[in-house]
């Protein structure tokens, strides 16, 4: 979770699968587990290599692939201790609510709790994940405050899995409210609320003023991207939230500028993002970001912001093609209609305006 940290980059697992292949290989592979610290095993050859990074700007609703549907409730039996996390992702790739699982006997949430402080990383998680899935969010949310990083983190990832129980975001705003000095704490709350997404919503107003008034830039980060990730597909309050990534990235001191608070920058360039349209009258400030901007993953933030942002103007301009009105014309296939007048040049005009 934190960039900075790697003492914890191993999970006591003695069979990790190394990415040594041929020249020539394609891997697609989390940006997390690229950046995991692994040790080279190719030290005696040559590595040359060309990433490509790709972000989700928006919260899956549905598969976007060729989905069998009699896999929709994959209970992920193959997966072993991992089971209850790769079963949280699944359904949150599919869409689905999941609020709870099945009723739970006292035992079973005793062997949990134990679990948690288990020398093995993946009984940790499995206990965890249990936890959360079963609505035990305040065992977990007690785990926040552990002096041992890896609990917090731990704790952390788990408790993403209640992003569709209100009790937990509750309680959840409620601790970031007494917490949000406490660096270790709130920045994982922060956290919490970035991969919960829309379930999210009621902690905007909080999140909005822990940007505002908060010194610490990594808790603000966390923050900048809650932003983006609740606002992906909402409009709540979507004005405060515009005018706080644009001040968040207006306010940079080229002299002074930390590695933290240009972390701080790219995120809230990368929520802009994914807010899409909704984030047209932060152009100015994007293109001041894209330009005068240091750091070249703020660039590139900024950069993907405008071009969706100008290319989802020219898609709505093109769309407002008028048709001629004659029954055989509007009885073809829509890309095979004529119109009236070029509606496409005019889009393209305006596109590169908005650029």
């Amino acid at each position: 979770m934190d960039r900075k940290i790697h003492t914890h980059n191993k999970n006591d697992d003695q069979h990790d699968i190394y990415l040594v292949c041929q020249a020539g290989t394609v891997v697609i592979i989390h940006y997390d587990i690229v950046h995991r610290g692994t040790a080279n095993r190719t030290s005696d050859s040559y590595r040359f290599m060309f990433k490509f990074q790709f972000n989700r700007l928006e919260e899956p609703t549905q598969p976007t692939w060729n989905h069998d549907p009699t896999n929709a409730f994959y209970d992920a039996a193959d997966a072993g201790l991992l089971q209850p996390i790769v079963k949280h992702v699944w359904n949150w790739m599919i869409g689905r609510v999941i609020t709870s699982q099945q009723p739970l006997i006292d035992q079973d949430i005793t062997t949990w709790k134990t679990q948690l402080n288990n020398q093995d990383g993946k009984i940790r998680l499995n206990a965890a994940y249990n936890l959360a899935l079963n609505n035990e969010y305040n065992i977990l949310i007690r785990r926040l405050h552990n002096n041992k990083e890896i609990f917090r983190f731990e704790a952390a990832y788990a408790l993403t899995a209640c992003r569709h129980n209100k009790e937990a975001i509750t309680e959840l705003r409620a601790v970031l409210k007494k917490e949000e000095k406490n660096e270790y704490i709130a920045y994982c709350i922060a956290f919490i609320f970035s991969e919960m997404g829309s379930t999210a919503i009621d902690t905007l107003p909080l999140l909005i003023r822990i940007v505002e008034t908060n010194g610490s830039c990594l808790v603000k980060q966390y923050c900048c991207e809650a932003l983006g990730t609740i606002q992906a597909n909402e409009q709540h309050d979507i004005n405060m939230v515009v005018r706080c990534l644009t001040n968040v990235l207006a306010d940079r001191d080229q002299l002074k500028d930390s590695k933290d608070s240009s972390h701080m920058r790219l995120t809230a360039a990368l929520s802009m993002a994914k807010l899409g349209t909704k984030a047209i009258q932060a152009i100015p400030i994007l293109k001041d970001a894209l330009y005068l901007d240091q750091n070249r993953y703020v660039n590139g933030n900024a950069l993907n912001s405008i071009g969706w942002l100008a290319l989802s103007r020219c898609a709505i301009l093109c769309n407002q093609a008028d048709f001629k009105q004659d029954p055989e014309n509007l009885s073809k296939p829509v890309l095979g209609r004529e119109c009236t007048g070029d509606s496409s040049e005019s889009a393209l005009l305006k596109c590169v305006e908005l650029s």
